[in-house]
């Protein structure tokens, strides 16, 4: 597997628990949790979202704008693009995080179901 590294402190991210995605110019950065924290209390917040894209927040988020962008097909006939640009943007944003970083890390629970085999 890739290492994933922290984009503070350098070094990797051993576990999903410790993996934070985060939005610096719509680009999606890696942090450890706490080195996230102390961002966030610096100067770089600026450029720092605050709200982690591999967040409950952002899956929930993208989910509903998923679901509402599939009403918004079914029922408009007008600016379909317009609608897909401004609902898709999110979800497909998560899934880049996914695909970058989130599938590079392993979770601890597989790992211990691996190690009791």
């Amino acid at each position: 597997m890739k290492q994933i590294y922290c984009e503070e402190c350098s070094c990797s991210i051993d576990s999903k628990d410790d993996l934070i995605i985060a939005s610096r110019f719509f680009i999606p950065v890696a942090y450890h949790r706490a080195c996230y924290a102390e961002v966030l209390k610096g100067l770089k917040t600026f450029f720092v979202d605050n709200v982690p894209i591999n967040g409950a927040a952002a899956t929930l988020t993208s989910f509903f704008s998923v679901i509402i962008w599939a009403l918004f097909m079914l029922t408009s006939m007008e600016y379909k693009i317009l609608w897909t640009i401004l609902f898709l943007t999110l979800p497909i944003y998560r899934l880049l995080a996914w695909y970058l970083f989130e599938r590079h890390v392993p979770d601890e629970k597989s790992e211990e179901f691996i190690n009791k085999m």
